[in-house]
């Protein structure tokens, strides 16, 4: 918009042909000056380490690690025909980029061997615990496979998950899922409405319940535990 106001600005009355589209731009941006001055009051010196979305999803990475590390030395569940690649993408929130770059780099390394992916993101409490079938947004239609199985597997673990469609944003379960990838995401967060710590300076460490990262590590490793014996 503010590239397409400035053609007009440049061109005058006569530089364009359709020069009556860069006034009526132009009229849009002035009608949406008000926003931008709104906008500038969100940025703060309040710095939080955004630890719902998803500094939570990190730490359950983080404890997948320690698990899988531990368990090959006590007798614990560890995979055996399943390669397990720890992701921790960035660039979420700029249109999925960091997911969209790591799909488009291993495409044949997918292809080669069956893949799945399982994303963990918003942490939060273990009661609002959510399998996504579907994102609006991307238009991302998750795997039923995929869902049917880490739904079964947080029932194993002991939990009752809700299966759901995502109506806002977007999880990096969409770029693997729109690159063909069987995907899904879970989340522990109530994504019926706009909770207030949702990307604002509310989202701090207090909120996290440990109950939840403990959910959302069970029911990763019971998934892990039946893909690795289909």
């Amino acid at each position: 918009l503010m590239g397409a106001s400035l053609a007009r600005l440049i061109a005058g009355e006569s530089g364009l042909p359709g020069a009556l589209a860069f006034k009526v731009i132009g009229i849009a941006l002035i009608a949406t000056a008000p926003f931008v001055v709104v906008m500038a009051f969100w940025h703060t010196s309040d710095v939080v380490p955004g630890a719902v979305d998803n500094m939570s999803g990190v730490a359950v990475l983080a404890g997948l690690a320690r698990y899988l590390e531990e368990a090959s030395g006590n007798g614990e569940f560890h995979p055996r025909k399943t390669e397990v690649v720890l992701l921790a993408c960035s660039s979420e929130e700029a249109g999925l980029r960091g997911a969209k770059r790591y799909a488009a780099r291993h495409k044949s390394e997918f292809e080669d061997v069956p893949t799945r992916a399982l994303i963990i993101d918003s942490v939060h409490d273990e009661r609002f615990l959510t399998v996504f079938k579907r994102e609006l947004w991307p238009g991302a239609k998750h795997d039923p496979g995929m869902v049917a199985l880490v739904r079964d597997s947080a029932r194993a673990a002991g939990y009752e998950p809700k299966v759901a469609i995502m109506p806002l944003g977007a999880s990096d379960a969409a770029a693997f899922t729109l690159a063909g990838i069987p995907s899904t995401f879970v989340c522990c967060m109530d994504s019926s409405r706009i909770v207030p710590h949702y990307h604002t300076r509310l989202d701090t460490v207090d909120l996290i319940r440990p109950q939840s990262l403990a959910c959302a590590l069970a029911l990763t490793i019971e998934t892990l535990k039946r893909i690795d014996g289909s």
